[in-house]
């Protein structure tokens, strides 16, 4: 049984989506996880937990493959980390300037930056080879086949993934 579940998430704490997820960890775990918004992911202290979850938000940090490797420093032996809802795309150009259009116009409407680190906002072919590499064992949504199937046929279209590794 899990003892110690840490959350990183890219919502606000109580938002439907994240507590969903929290009823469903303590449901398994008989525990409420500890949840910490990507801010104050770095700050997290040095415990160790039986399970960490990156909740759509790697594509966030500035070097998504840096903080995984962080994040399984933080993984207790016998335990799991967890990566949900990666986004891999493969031709990032569309998306790029997607981003930095988005980005332009949060600056002119809120004079402030759209992301709280710099940052890309996406995840990349490289991105999907440096986790590769670290050991993260990366599949496919299977509710999300037909999707990818698209990306695979459209590179500008991202394909949907989850991470797992065990320590």
């Amino acid at each position: 049984m899990l003892k110690k579940t840490l959350l990183v998430n890219n919502y606000l704490r109580n938002s439907t989506r994240i507590n969903r997820l929290n009823q469903e960890i303590t449901r398994i775990t008989g525990r409420e996880p500890q949840v910490v918004r990507i801010t104050e992911a770095p700050q997290v202290n040095s415990d160790e937990f039986d399970a960490v979850i990156l909740n759509h938000c790697l594509q966030f940090f500035p070097a998504p493959a840096d903080y995984v490797a962080e994040a399984k420093r933080r993984v207790a032996p016998g335990g799991r980390l967890i990566l949900i809802g990666l986004q891999f795309f493969h031709d990032p150009r569309p998306k790029a300037r997607s981003v930095a259009a988005q980005q332009q116009i949060y600056r002119k409407r809120y004079r402030a930056e759209l992301f709280l680190f710099p940052n890309k906002g996406y995840l990349d072919s490289d991105d999907r080879e440096r986790l590769s590499a670290q050991g993260i064992a990366l599949r496919s949504y299977p509710q999300l086949w037909l999707a990818n199937l698209k990306a695979w046929l459209n590179p500008a279209l991202p394909e949907h993934a989850f991470g797992v590794w065990d320590s």
